[in-house]
C-alpha cells in the first residue's frame, strides 16, 4: 500500500530509495571534505572554463575575506544577482563561509521588483554582474 501522505513515492522507479541519509555537517564542512578528497578534479565546467575543487576553495576564501574586509558580518543578508555562471557558485559558497545569508535574486527582475526584494529581505550587500563590462561587482546598501 502506498504512503498516502507522500503519493509521489508510488511513481518512483524500482530501486530508487524513498529516503536519503545526509551527513550531520554544515554545507561548508561538506564542501571542505570534498576539496580534500577531490582537490584537482573539476568542480565547475562552464563554456571553455574549468575550475577544480581547490581553485573554487581559493576563490571562495578570497571573496569571503573581501566581504569581511568591507564590513559584512555573519548573519548579514547578501544578495546575489547573478545568472547561472561560475560566479554564482563561488559567491554562494563565499557568503555561507563568512556566515552570511544568501538571498538569490532573479537577474531579469525589473527595478521595482529589486527594490521590493532588497528591502523585504533586509539585504545589506549585493554581488552582481554587469553584463556590459563582463565583470562581477559589489553594491553596498
Amino acid at each position: 500500500m502506498a504512503d498516502q501522505t507522500k503519493p509521489w513515492l508510488a511513481h518512483y522507479d524500482q530501486g530508487i530509495p524513498k529516503n536519503l541519509t545526509y551527513p550531520n555537517i554544515s554545507l561548508v564542512d561538506l564542501f571542505r571534505s570534498q576539496v580534500e578528497a577531490r582537490g584537482r578534479e573539476p568542480l565547475i565546467l562552464w563554456e571553455s572554463q574549468q575550475y577544480s575543487y581547490r581553485q573554487v576553495e581559493m576563490l571562495t576564501n578570497k571573496l569571503r575575506d573581501g566581504l569581511l574586509a568591507i564590513g559584512c558580518l555573519p548573519g548579514d543578508r547578501i544578495g546575489l544577482i547573478l545568472p547561472n555562471i561560475p560566479a554564482f557558485v563561488i559567491s554562494f559558497l563565499a557568503v555561507i563561509k563568512m556566515g552570511g545569508v544568501v538571498v538569490a535574486l532573479n537577474p531579469s527582475y525589473q527595478e521595482r521588483e529589486f527594490e521590493f526584494h532588497l528591502k523585504d529581505a533586509g539585504i545589506t550587500t549585493v554581488i552582481y554582474t554587469d553584463n556590459r563590462y563582463n565583470m562581477i561587482d559589489l553594491w553596498i546598501i
